[in-house]
């Protein structure tokens, strides 16, 4: 599964690509946004990116294949 992992305060925490953009929203205190607006797209990428650039790291259903192969 993609998503985000917590690190540090949000240790133990994990956010899938699907609810992303909801808790960055959550988090950031944005109770309305219009996704026909112009730019939408570009600030949805845009606020994931900023919301999980701190304590968090992406992880990719490869990261856990490669694992499993490393015996780890």
């Amino acid at each position: 599964m993609e998503g985000w992992q917590g690190l540090g305060p949000n240790r133990g925490r994990f956010v899938n690509r699907a609810e992303g953009f909801a808790v960055a929203c959550r988090g950031c205190g944005i109770l309305q946004w219009d996704p026909r607006a112009a730019e939408a797209t570009e600030f949805k990428s845009m606020l994931e990116e900023w919301y999980f650039s701190g304590n968090w790291i992406w992880k990719e259903d490869t990261d856990e294949e490669q694992m499993e192969l490393a015996g780890l």
